[in-house]
């Protein structure tokens, strides 16, 4: 699920690759017996495993499996995909005339060739609006120009092949971060892409991260049924 800003608009999606745009404002004024009807449903990825929502007015960001980001325009109903393959960082933001969708890597050599198309992990936007990270499910995180579509830089170190990690922009935008399925909690420089360290939240995958807005901790969460409070100091960590 995803909400906008000041939390008017809901946008949800379900197993079947159908999203769905919801007006909260009216729901809250209408009668209990009333059904609340959608104001828009989007099922170009009819049939595929959506895996991340990100609304960033009036555009929003659908990340699905097939290795397709679909930004849609819900003011005037336009949509732009950008396809991701394996390894190759060539992708413009554009037209797509197939909607066909297989939510495993597919390519002629067999689906690990350096064009098989690799799904989307999770999407998420920087604080001003111009930056992608997109996570994909070949160990990489591919920072992208929002408005081309082009590969500005990526980051790699992690472990992520098959479970669905939201990767973020930390703070001032300076750092990224990610879990990993190794266990571990990744940062990058945004601009040099250099790894700078990680912190090991148990031997089970981490799967998200929260970060408090001063700076001074994260929350990590994981496959093993904990979560831990970092502080940014140090490593030190309490698990819940």
């Amino acid at each position: 699920m995803a909400l906008n800003s000041d939390e008017s608009i809901l946008c949800s999606a379900c197993t079947n690759g159908i999203v769905y745009i919801w007006d909260l404002a009216a729901a809250a004024a209408a009668s209990s017996h009333q059904s609340l009807v959608p104001l828009q449903i989007l099922d170009h990825a009819n049939g595929c495993i959506i895996t991340s929502l990100f609304l960033s007015q009036p555009i929003l960001f659908v990340g699905c499996a097939d290795g397709k980001l679909r930004a849609y325009d819900v003011r005037s109903g336009k949509l732009l995909v950008r396809k991701f393959f394996r390894d190759h960082p060539e992708g413009r933001l554009g037209r797509d005339n197939n909607n066909s969708c297989s939510c495993r890597s597919s390519s002629r050599r067999g689906g690990r060739g350096r064009n098989s198309i690799i799904g989307v992990s999770s999407v998420s936007v920087s604080k001003d609006s111009r930056l992608l990270l997109v996570s994909c499910l070949d160990h990489t995180l591919r920072l992208i120009d929002r408005r081309s579509g082009v590969e500005l830089k990526c980051y790699k170190g992690h472990k992520n092949w098959k479970l669905r990690l939201r990767s973020e922009f930390v703070w001032d935008n300076s750092l990224i971060a990610t879990p990993s399925e190794d266990g571990k909690i990744y940062f990058w420089n945004l601009v040099t892409g250099r790894l700078l360290s990680s912190v090991r939240h148990g031997h089970e995958a981490s799967l998200c991260t929260a970060f408090n807005p001063k700076g001074e901790s994260f929350v990590s969460g994981g496959s093993d049924g904990y979560i831990r409070i970092w502080r940014t100091t140090g490593e030190s960590s309490t698990a819940y």
